[in-house]
């Protein structure tokens, strides 16, 4: 497996990982910009409206025959959240080179920027129909999170913990702010992401870098691109903004008790490792042999289920649980109870070691998957970091006790969250 990153042009980075031992490729494009309430739903639609038609293609039914033809191409669309930043664009996983005809992977590649950057449009504007069909689908997707409890809970956790920060905004956007979406207002903001936005190439299969670098020249010839192109890092408050913990309490029509503790991860995360951080997490809540999941659910049966997980962007972790509505008093103290004695070095040699396996791994796995690939280099390029899975992996098995216990003692409580039933007192 060679994995190689090249610069491509102003703010265009490639990832090319070549390698024979998969069946399937992946090949994306990221598109990268501020989080922003004034563009997030333009840039969350944007993707979905490309996949209705190109130039050349004009509806699903000719994309869709095009991409049978392609021997079962998928293209599907993307609105990702990197701390502070937005990421959208296309990912497209099809067979393989060295099982197609010579030349299907150069129609692939230009099929995909055909779709980004060649749209179905009329007078140099989207179309208005596949803008208000699309618009009309995400705004009933964003409608529909109101019914799962525990999705709704996430995001209003979030508000209420980050409320005045850029993370608490919501990168599928809202249904007021895409309501007011329009063929010209999104055809505007599509012109200006193309040209001002980060751009992050992926590739996963069987050609070579200089191959697919010879691949991508004329379709990147096609790309807009601004002379300086920037986008502010992500805030990090290694303190909560406030003095007193911020308590956010919400009924709603829920069968299920659903609690959010949320930290800050504090001087620590001014010097972190991400390999320490990944250990911490899968130690103290991420895996069934982890802390959480053995004292607070199998031990004092206090949830239903629990777990937590951490923002390596923006410094933050996260516990969730959900539990009987009586539980909350007692789920929250143990919780903290947990954190304690972490912090005071109460755990042993044993789990530490299981928790540095399990995150191993973990992370080994990732050379299985072109998507977790994808993801991987993605989050470690946006972090500025340069380590492979196998490099993660075995720092990870370098994490001592000390590293897990002074985490445990940077963490700052910022926000208890809990969403209770409408009828609970």
């Amino acid at each position: 497996m060679e994995i190689r990153k090249l610069e491509l042009g102003p703010g265009i980075r490639l990832t090319a990982v070549s390698s024979d031992k998969f069946k399937s490729s992946r090949f994306s494009v990221s598109m990268l910009s501020s989080l922003d309430s004034e563009t997030v739903n333009a840039h969350a639609l944007i993707p979905r409206v490309l996949l209705r038609g190109s130039k050349f293609r004009r509806n699903l039914t000719e994309i869709s025959r095009y991409s049978d033809e392609l021997f079962g191409l998928n293209v599907s669309s993307l609105s990702r959240k990197y701390g502070e930043k937005h990421g959208v664009g296309l990912a497209a996983s099809f067979t393989d080179a060295i099982y197609l005809p010579e030349g299907y992977v150069a129609k692939i590649i230009d099929f995909i920027f055909e779709l980004l950057l060649q749209p179905a449009t009329k007078g140099g504007l989207f179309l208005p129909e596949y803008v208000e069909s699309e618009k009309s689908k995400h705004i009933e997707a964003l409608k529909s999170i109101k019914n799962n409890k525990e999705l709704l809970a996430y995001f209003n956790f979030l508000s209420s913990m980050f409320e005045g920060e850029t993370y608490a905004i919501n990168h599928h956007g809202d249904i007021e702010g895409c309501e007011k979406l329009n063929y010209i207002s999104l055809s505007k903001a599509y012109k200006k992401l193309l040209t001002f936005s980060k751009v992050e190439l992926f590739y996963c299969g069987s050609l070579s870098s200089d191959e697919l670098m010879f691949r991508l020249m004329m379709p990147l010839a096609g790309l807009p691109r601004a002379k300086r192109i920037g986008i502010p890092e992500t805030n990090i408050l290694y303190a909560p903004p406030r003095e007193d913990i911020n308590f956010c309490f919400e009924k709603a029509d829920t069968t299920q008790g659903i609690v959010y503790l949320g930290f800050r991860i504090g001087e620590y995360f001014k010097t972190a490792d991400l390999a320490s951080l990944r250990v911490f997490n899968t130690f103290f809540g991420s895996s069934i042999s982890s802390r959480l999941f053995k004292n607070i659910r199998e031990k004092l049966s206090l949830c239903y289920e629990i777990y937590s997980s951490y923002d390596r962007f923006k410094g933050s972790f996260f516990i969730f649980a959900g539990i009987d509505f009586d539980k909350f008093e007692l789920a929250k103290n143990a919780i903290l109870t947990e954190i304690q004695a972490v912090a005071d070095g109460e755990f042993s040699d044993e789990e530490l070691n299981m928790a540095k396996k399990v995150a191993y791994s973990d992370l080994l796995s990732v050379l299985d998957s072109p998507g977790k690939l994808e993801s991987f280099f993605l989050a470690m390029n946006l972090s500025g970091k340069d380590a492979q899975p196998h490099e993660f992996a075995a720092a990870c098995m370098e994490v001592g006790r000390e590293d897990i216990i002074n985490i445990a003692s940077s963490l700052r409580l910022d926000t208890v969250y809990f969403m209770t039933s409408e009828e609970n007192k």
